[in-house]
């Protein structure tokens, strides 16, 4: 059944009717987002899943973020083509960063995922994963050499701005500690989760690799993924710290919001 599916992908019709209805559905579900929050992460009361089933942490990031980089993989090698391209290897980088290493450096008392989260985030990663190969595969947007170089440093410099961010943010506790503390380090002065916005700008360049539609369809994935991930933290932090965490905060971008004085 899900080669019949990647097959009736192959054509141009079937394709494009899979990007328009995946579009609408993660318009519609950025729109649910902002009226009704989700639950994850920090924001998340544990024994409140509403699949009454929960996933610890490290475990939790390696199932969302394997789901992408699988299905890339998976069709790749099912068409049997060369992964040897700009955006193939970018996007391997990042996930095998993702998957392979970044776990293992969250903290063990950092709260478990529900599995409803698991199962959202994996199904929008795997989506994006599935329309990347798609493009990849039949029909890559042709970049000249100086802007393949161009883009793939941009997407490499915010890759590792984002990381550096995530580790400061798992350095945070100190051994023996289980709880939060208010993060204020450079860029957390300007927004509540700098390491998503490096994140949405990583994949905002790395979109220009893909033809048109893939590539609005490829934006709305990761900014649906990446708001819903900073809103739920940015929550969590005015939950627990109250008055203490700073409300001028934005929680991705820093347009016209100035400095935090923490």
């Amino acid at each position: 059944m899900l080669t019949n599916f990647f097959d009736a992908l192959q054509s141009e019709e079937g394709f494009n009717s899979f990007i328009q209805t995946s579009m609408i559905i993660v318009g519609g579900l950025i729109i649910t987002h902002h009226i009704l929050p989700f639950q994850y992460g920090k924001s998340y009361t544990r024994g409140k899943s509403i699949l009454h089933f929960e996933v610890p942490d490290k475990i939790a990031v390696i199932l969302v973020h394997m789901s992408g980089p699988s299905i890339f993989l998976y069709l790749f090698y099912k068409y049997d083509e060369n992964l040897l391209s700009t955006p193939s290897i970018l996007y391997l980088i990042h996930y095998t960063h993702r998957v392979v290493i970044y776990p293992w450096f969250r903290s063990r008392h950092s709260r478990p995922w529900p599995l409803e989260s698991i199962l959202f985030f994996s199904s929008t990663n795997f989506v994006a994963g599935l329309i990347l190969a798609h493009s990849i595969i039949s029909k890559l947007q042709t970049r000249t050499i100086i802007l393949q170089v161009l883009l793939s440093l941009i997407f490499l410099a915010c890759a590792f701005l984002a990381g550096y961010h995530d580790y400061y943010l798992c350095s945070l506790r100190q051994v023996g500690e289980s709880g939060y503390r208010i993060p204020s380090w450079i860029c957390f002065n300007w927004v509540s989760c700098p390491h998503y916005t490096f994140e949405l700008i990583e994949w905002f360049f790395f979109g220009f690799f893909i033809k048109m539609n893939e590539r609005i369809l490829f934006w709305l994935i990761e900014f649906l993924n990446l708001s819903i991930r900073a809103s739920s933290s940015t929550a969590a932090y005015h939950k627990l710290f109250l008055s203490k965490y700073p409300k001028r905060k934005n929680l991705i971008l820093p347009i016209f919001y100035s400095p935090v004085s923490m």
